[in-house]
Parts: C-alpha cells; sequence; structure tokens
C-alpha cells in the first residue's frame, strides 16, 4: 500500500506572509522617498514662496511710509501751515481738512497738528471705509519731538515714520516739524500724517 502524502501547506496561505512583507517594504519605500525627497522639495518650496511674500510686504510698507512722508512735508514745510500754528484760524482746517478728499486723494486717516510745546492744536481721524469720521489713536507727542529731534542747525530734524497699533489696526504715522516754505526758520510745532493699513495696500 502506497504511502500517503500529507496535506500540502504550500497555498495562498504559505505565500500571505511573504506578499504581507514585500508590501510593506515598498510602502515603506514610498514613505521614504516622500520624506527624503519630496516633502523637503515641498517644504523648500513653501519656504520660499514665504520670503518672496516677505520682501514683497517689506516692499510695499517701505513705498507706503515713503509717500506718506512726502505728503507731510508738503503739509508741514508750508507758509499757510506754519501761520496756522500761530494764529489757529479755522478757515484753514475748513479749506484744506476736508476728508472727502484727503482721504481718496492722498490716502489720509489722520492728521495731527501740534503747537511747539507737544499741545495738540487739531486732530481728527477718518475711516474710509465706513466715510465716516472716528476717535483719533491716543499718540505719544512728547517721542515724536524726541524723534525729530529738530535743531537751530537742522531745523528739519530727523524722519519720523512709524508703525503704530491701534484699535482698528496698525497706521502708518509719519511726523515732520511745521515750517516755512523754504524749510527754513525756527520749527513753530509738528504735523502728523497717518493712514490705515489695510491689505489692499499690501496687494498693490
Amino acid at each position: 500500500m502506497p504511502d500517503q502524502m500529507p496535506p500540502s501547506n504550500q497555498g495562498p496561505r504559505t505565500h500571505l506572509p511573504l506578499f504581507l512583507a514585500g508590501l510593506l517594504l515598498i510602502l515603506g519605500c514610498a514613505a521614504a522617498v516622500r520624506v527624503f525627497w519630496v516633502f523637503p522639495g515641498f517644504d523648500a518650496l513653501e519656504a520660499d514662496r514665504a520670503r518672496q511674500e516677505f520682501f514683497r510686504v517689506r516692499t510695499a510698507l517701505r513705498q507706503e511710509l515713503r509717500h506718506l512722508g512726502r505728503t507731510a512735508e508738503d503739509w508741514a514745510y508750508w507758509d499757510d501751515t506754519y501761520a496756522y500754528a500761530v494764529s489757529r484760524n479755522p478757515e484753514f482746517i475748513r479749506s484744506n481738512v476736508v476728508w472727502e478728499t484727503i482721504s481718496h486723494t492722498l490716502g489720509l486717516n489722520l492728521v495731527v497738528l501740534c503747537a511747539s510745546d507737544g499741545k495738540v492744536i487739531f486732530q481728527e481721524a477718518f475711516d474710509a471705509e465706513t466715510n465716516r469720521q472716528v476717535p483719533p489713536p491716543p499718540l505719544d507727542i512728547p517721542f515724536f519731538l524726541r524723534a525729530i529731534h529738530s535743531t537751530p542747525g537742522n531745523p528739519q530734524g530727523e524722519p519720523c515714520d512709524v508703525f503704530l497699533a491701534t484699535d482698528r489696526g496698525p497706521m502708518l504715522v509719519s511726523a515732520r516739524p511745521i515750517l516755512t516754505s523754504n524749510r527754513s526758520g525756527q520749527p513753530n510745532g509738528l504735523l502728523l500724517f497717518g493712514r490705515f493699513l489695510h491689505e489692499p495696500a499690501m496687494r498693490d
């Protein structure tokens, strides 16, 4: 009687561990590719985009500050402003601080005029998005006077352009001493212009 062979175990179940091991090896290799080659590439791309965005925003902010500073100088180095700092004639304000005009053409949201001793003689703020006047943000006038540091030998002093945090968002502020139109003589006070830093300005 021929010997009977035992049932064979070489079936699908026998190859299942080998299949799983191969699958895990493939998945492991794919994960390694993502970790060591693909993901670093994406990280480098995102880092490069972040750097580009940083430099773009920084350039836009500098341009905004330069433009605001030039506008402040046009008003601060002006005989009419110089005279107003002494006379306080309200006609100067009525004729020049027209928010519907200066907020749209000059991008202004804040106008502050101070006497030589730092006392505020006029201040108003305007929100162009709501098209109405709003309370001016608190300002450290002595800080601006110290920052400009106007002297008899250098009446223009140093330009003072800063960023301020307000309850309505960040604001750019430029401060200049009030001088005559030929930019000479003793400063007759301080002029500050402000502009809210809205997102559209950063996209330009």
